[in-house]
């Protein structure tokens, strides 16, 4: 499987362990980014269907820089980012695009929104920037994963 992986991702074979990792992840967070709406969305689904176990998922993520929860919340964030900047949601409320992104309080929602990104979603909304772009505290959590 793991030759599969890497003849499916045209990936050379020197440094073929971090070849096959990188052929086996990019699915893997294809699938999260896919379903990060999805209440039921777990690391036993996510496992389960990249074919791969709980702990081989959990050492996947490992050279990312962040762990697969960690990926998951990251990516949550980056979605409710875009979406409070999007003309479309303006009439969204920022709880709603939260909890549609699987938060389940808005008070922790907003907590970890400025620990990523250095301000509330509310300032975020007010300001409108023209490029939107993560803080360098995202970056630096996720490692490369951005």
């Amino acid at each position: 499987m793991d030759i599969l992986a890497l003849a499916l991702a045209g990936c050379r074979t020197d440094g073929v362990e971090t070849s096959v990792q990188s052929a086996r992840l990019r699915p893997v967070k294809e699938f999260i980014d896919e379903n990060l709406a999805d209440p039921g969305l777990s690391l036993a689904l996510i496992a389960k269907r990249a074919g791969v176990s709980l702990s081989y998922l959990h050492r996947l993520f490992k050279d990312s820089g962040a762990s697969v929860s960690e990926w998951i919340w990251l990516r949550r964030l980056q979605r409710c980012y875009k979406m409070i900047t999007l003309p479309q949601h303006a009439r969204t409320s920022i709880t709603d695009i939260a909890y549609s992104m699987g938060f389940s309080s808005s008070s922790h929602f907003s907590n970890a929104f400025r620990e990523t990104f250095g301000m509330r979603p509310s300032d975020l909304r007010r300001s409108k920037p023209a490029v939107t772009k993560p803080a360098r505290n995202a970056r630096r959590r996720a490692g490369t994963a951005l």
